[in-house]
């Protein structure tokens, strides 16, 4: 049996009614059901976004899989053909650390005359060992680029921008784990020194709980 990840979000909706995912690999849409089966219908191809929408794809597929190998990836068209939707969701599960975490990018890409690439970064951080902490990020992207920017260029100011976010994470988390976060942590002495319990009686501590029997 093969499985695909698919992404379910409105820049997959085909025009087609009852229809809720594009694939534009295969160029068919398909209903999603309970049972996950799959009926394709032919869908025309956007003539304006395509190669425009293949360029990007390119550059995306490249920076996924060497920043996010688990992941799910695509560009879409927009209804009127007039941009493309950029997607990237990747989940992470580390169990036996006690952390989940999932990374979700859209990046809207008007197809000419210049403009403005606007999106959303959004990071879902779950860590459950001795604790519950969560963090929930969501960044508001806007990049201005010009009518003569080739999609590579673009395409660098996206990942330019994912770095400088991961930057500003790396900072955040600094400032708390040396302000907030250390105020919270219980001040104990150190000593790195053994505890002989078979002479538990001559701390302080042991003759304060035994009653000074040494027991």
């Amino acid at each position: 049996m093969t499985f695909m990840l698919l992404i379910i979000s409105q820049y997959r909706q085909p025009p087609t009614p009852g229809h809720m995912c594009l694939n534009l690999r295969t160029q068919t849409s398909c209903q999603l059901t309970t049972s996950a089966s799959f009926a394709p219908y032919k869908q025309p191809m956007p003539i304006l976004t395509d190669p425009f929408r293949k360029s990007y794809l390119k550059l995306l597929s490249s920076h996924a899989s060497e920043h996010y190998p688990n992941s799910s990836y695509g560009v879409y068209p927009s209804q009127d053909d007039s941009s493309i939707a950029i997607l990237l969701v990747a989940n992470k599960y580390s169990p036996n650390n006690f952390w989940n975490g999932r990374y979700r990018a859209i990046y809207n890409v008007p197809v000419s005359s210049g403009g403005t690439i606007t999106g959303t970064i959004h990071v879902d951080v779950h860590y459950y060992e001795d604790g519950n902490v969560s963090l929930n990020n969501k960044k508001p992207v806007s990049i201005s680029i010009t009518s003569a920017s080739p999609a590579d260029t673009a395409f660098k100011r996206i990942v330019t921008t994912e770095r400088e976010h991961q930057e500003e994470l790396n900072d955040a988390f600094n400032r708390l784990s040396e302000g907030a976060f250390k105020g919270l942590r219980r001040q104990l002495p150190i000593t790195r020194q053994k505890v002989e319990w078979e002479k538990i009686g001559a701390y302080r501590l042991g003759k304060d709980i035994s009653g000074g029997t040494g027991y």
